[in-house]
């Protein structure tokens, strides 16, 4: 087995070295690989286009056991053009903008293929995936629940570059708001504000509070504290609201949700979030 050697880059900021992106075909595509350069030129990284060509599915029975295995060939074919064209273009809008860039065409089953996708993203430090739209196989939430790795969310409303002007970090003091504070180091260390919002009960999460402004000051930043009344409306609508009255370009929080089977069973305020979010997210698992 040939030895790997492994250099670790010292400095007193965290750093993002390689960015992962699902390429796709469509409108939102164009915005992602966008939002991914700029990621990649904030921190002098490399980014990798993965171009993952889905197989057909085709019923046993039926009018398709007819078809005939050239149009299958074709049509497979086409798919992987298709994919490969995707590469191309991605790798020729990072080269004009100066950027290592590596991509790859890979074909996967197409009920697997964001699974694939994330399983891929556990070697990067950050991916960046778009928002699901129209039932579009959800990226977003393979990744997020299947990498091990954060994931920013681009919106398919986003079309501008990353910008961490103003930063809303998401706490309940839960294992997966601390997780998603972890992964974001990189942005909180280099944010030029920065706001803690709890919804609910401020008592409650008296002490973390302290002890979260505590962790923040030893890592250089300082971050203002704000808890929302949810007013019985759902948590994710209030964090987006405010989000939106605030002028916030990022926001971080921790998925919540468990498997069951194949599937991954949302929390609500996940949920709420990846469906209407208006602005970039960095999601934790």
């Amino acid at each position: 087995m040939k030895a790997v050697t492994i250099t670790i880059a010292n400095g007193s900021k965290a750093t993002i070295r390689d960015v992962a992106v699902p390429l796709f075909a469509h409108a939102n595509a164009y915005h992602t690989n966008n939002y991914s350069f700029s990621v990649a030129e904030m921190f002098g990284a490399s980014v990798t286009g993965f171009a993952i060509c889905p197989s057909l599915i085709l019923p046993v029975t039926g009018p398709f056991d007819s078809i005939p295995g050239p149009l299958i060939d074709e049509l497979m074919a086409q798919s992987e053009t298709e994919g490969r064209e995707n590469a191309h273009q991605f790798e020729h809008q990072a080269t004009l903008r100066n950027l290592p860039v590596v991509t790859r065409v890979i074909r996967a089953g197409a009920s697997d293929a964001s699974q694939h996708f994330a399983s891929l993203a556990r070697n990067f430090d950050v991916s960046v995936v778009p928002q699901a739209k129209d039932g579009d196989n959800d990226f977003a939430e393979a990744t997020v629940f299947g990498a091990g790795r954060p994931a920013i969310i681009v919106p398919y409303i986003h079309q501008t570059a990353i910008s961490l002007s103003r930063m809303l970090v998401c706490w309940d003091g839960s294992r997966a708001a601390a997780r998603a504070i972890g992964d974001a180091w990189p942005l909180l260390e280099r944010a030029s504000s920065v706001e803690i919002v709890s919804v609910g009960n401020k008592d409650k999460l008296a002490d973390s509070h302290y002890w979260l402004g505590e962790h923040f000051a030893q890592h250089g930043v300082t971050a203002r504290l704000t808890v929302l009344d949810p007013a019985d409306n759902d948590v994710g609508n209030v964090i987006l609201s405010y989000a939106a009255d605030a002028g916030t370009s990022i926001i971080v929080m921790g998925a919540y949700g468990h498997s069951r089977t194949r599937e991954w069973i949302l929390g609500g305020v996940t949920q709420t979030i990846l469906k209407t979010m208006t602005v970039p997210v960095l999601m934790s698992h």
